[in-house]
């Protein structure tokens, strides 16, 4: 048997030991042991997600009561207390094994709305997919591949190679917002939209594409809002600076920023950041004090006060290290549990395995 097929017959056996024996995580206390069920219902609140560069090549979205993961394309749940990694699928009997189970599809610009998830399928970009009760079915079919989709109230927005578009959620009703795409930054706020398009510049208009103004008349990019600023990133000096609503700007962090996320706690970013190493996870915190955090982090996503995911280096492969190139990524998955400051390990681009 071959080292791929052998792969492929473990994960199997893993996904079939799961689905035989339940979802659920051991809680040990003065020597009893006893099995507590897992629950990670579609009942999820406050949820986003943050799509990692293609180093790390994972992103999350959170939900009310877990993360539900998209690692290598794929849907998996991390449960942050008892630290296992299941499929995202509670179809009774399902193993988990083929195609008709959502966690073996690969899924892009997945986004949560009231119960639902929202995606298109690696396989067929001229979908919307609408994922409910561990069923998906085609929501939607586009003239154009998708680039990109958000959800905001009863509307999909979404992205083709030449226009700005959404879809209501009662009857699929189609109207064109603008007539050029919006990759990446897309954000709705006192019912406006706030983007920017290739011109590198940001720009405000209604929610049907009405009253478009631009904003900041500069290149920036890595937008970020609250409920007074615009954050950004100058393209020219990698520094972060935010914008009032009336127009002024102040420099934030002068650091060259790789990356940077606003959180309750402040600001977390990356700064002196190279394919080799990684940069340094830093802290700005509320107080206006830096704080040097972890070293040789390749990326992160926040999740809360208690714990973050990161993107650290891995041990090469017998080959890697013969020089055979391969389209791995030299980055694995981690939980770091801030309150313990443990890192747990998840998966890499090598091997499936997920904590016990």
């Amino acid at each position: 048997m071959n080292k791929k097929l052998l792969i492929k017959v473990i994960i199997l056996v893993l996904f079939v030991g799961v689905a035989t024996f339940g979802i659920s995580k051991t809680i040990t206390k003065k020597g009893q042991t006893q099995k507590k069920q897992i629950d990670y219902t579609y009942n999820h609140k406050n949820c986003g997600q943050w799509y990692t560069n293609e180093r790390a090549f994972w992103s999350d979205v959170y939900p009310e009561n877990g993360i539900c993961l998209i690692n290598e394309m794929k849907l998996f749940y991390y449960d942050t207390n008892s630290n296992d990694v299941f499929p995202i699928c509670q179809k009774k009997g399902c193993v988990h094994a083929d195609l008709t189970c959502i966690s073996k599809h690969n899924w892009s610009y997945i986004n949560y709305h009231d119960g639902d998830y929202f995606a298109c399928d690696s396989s067929d970009y001229y979908s919307i997919v609408r994922i409910r009760n561990s069923e998906a079915e085609v929501f939607y079919r586009s003239e154009e591949p998708i680039r990109n989709i958000w959800c905001y109230n009863e509307y999909i927005y979404f992205t083709t190679d030449s226009q700005l578009l959404r879809i209501a959620l009662d009857d699929k009703n189609e109207k064109i917002i603008l007539n050029r795409p919006i990759f990446l930054y897309l954000f709705f706020q006192n019912d406006k939209i706030i983007y920017e398009d290739d011109s590198m510049k940001i720009f405000e208009a209604d929610l049907d594409g009405s009253n478009e103004h631009i904003l900041l008349d500069d290149k920036v990019n890595m937008i970020e809002l609250d409920d007074h600023y615009i954050y950004y990133r100058n393209g020219k000096d990698f520094n972060v600076y935010r914008m009032n609503e009336q127009g002024n700007q102040e420099l934030i962090i002068k650091d060259n920023c790789y990356r940077y996320l606003l959180t309750a706690e402040g600001i977390f970013y990356i700064s002196d950041y190279n394919d080799e190493t990684g940069g340094n996870l830093k802290l700005l915190d509320l107080n206006n004090k830096t704080t040097t955090l972890r070293e040789n982090i390749f990326d992160f996503s926040y999740v809360d006060e208690s714990g973050m995911f990161l993107a650290l280096g891995r041990e090469l492969t017998k080959e890697e290290k013969q020089g055979v190139e391969t389209s791995n990524c030299y980055t694995a998955l981690y939980y770091w549990n801030r309150e313990k400051n443990e890192d747990y390990f998840i998966q890499d681009n090598v091997s499936s395995e997920s904590i016990d």
